[in-house]
């Protein structure tokens, strides 16, 4: 298993705590160009941080894997939350097995009411220090699909899906690779 030996300060993880939510509130809750103009990039972010039901977790070192897990087993155990992001230096995004990894989680996680996706934080740039780290953060974004699933379908009606970011490499890769995910572990 790959690990991550470095242990970031307390002011590496306030920098990169204060880059997303700077990130949230400035990109994924705005209407963005090349988006719909009706709509934020995520149309339910905003409420959701608002009402509290969205947790971040900033990866601080140690083994990524176990720092995943064990996020995904608290949100599980945690009723309470709908939405957790967890941020890592981009050099994770390298590590062999990483998206394999996260589709697994997802055989133990979706009959818990969980799914998980991989991404990235356009237009950032990331303060964990190191040559391989001087690009966006990699993220991992895990929603609640009792939450989910119903508001994908209303978001279809609505058109949010037609903007021109929508093409559909990135319908497969969001979207419809959830509900076959979904349809196969629930």
């Amino acid at each position: 298993m790959f690990s991550i030996l470095s242990n970031y300060s307390d002011e590496i993880i306030n920098k990169v705590q204060l880059d997303i939510d700077l990130f949230i509130k400035n990109f994924v809750e705005k209407s963005i160009k090349g988006y719909s103009p009706k709509f934020p990039v995520c149309p339910f972010a905003k409420k959701a941080r608002l009402d509290g039901e969205s947790v971040v977790q900033i990866y601080s070192g140690g083994d990524y894997r176990k720092f995943i897990i064990k996020n995904l087993e608290w949100l599980c155990d945690h009723d309470t939350y709908g939405v957790m992001l967890q941020v890592f230096p981009p050099r994770i995004r390298f590590s062999p097995g990483i998206f394999e990894f996260i589709r697994d989680t997802n055989r133990w996680t979706i009959p818990k009411d969980f799914f998980s996706l991989h991404g990235r934080t356009p237009n950032t740039l990331s303060s964990y220090p190191g040559f391989f780290n001087s690009s966006e953060y990699f993220i991992i974004g895990t929603n609640k699909l009792s939450k989910v699933i119903p508001a994908v379908d209303k978001l279809f009606e609505l058109g949010y899906y037609d903007a021109p970011t929508w093409t559909q490499e990135h319908l497969e890769t969001v979207v419809y690779n959830r509900l076959k995910q979904y349809e196969l572990y629930k």
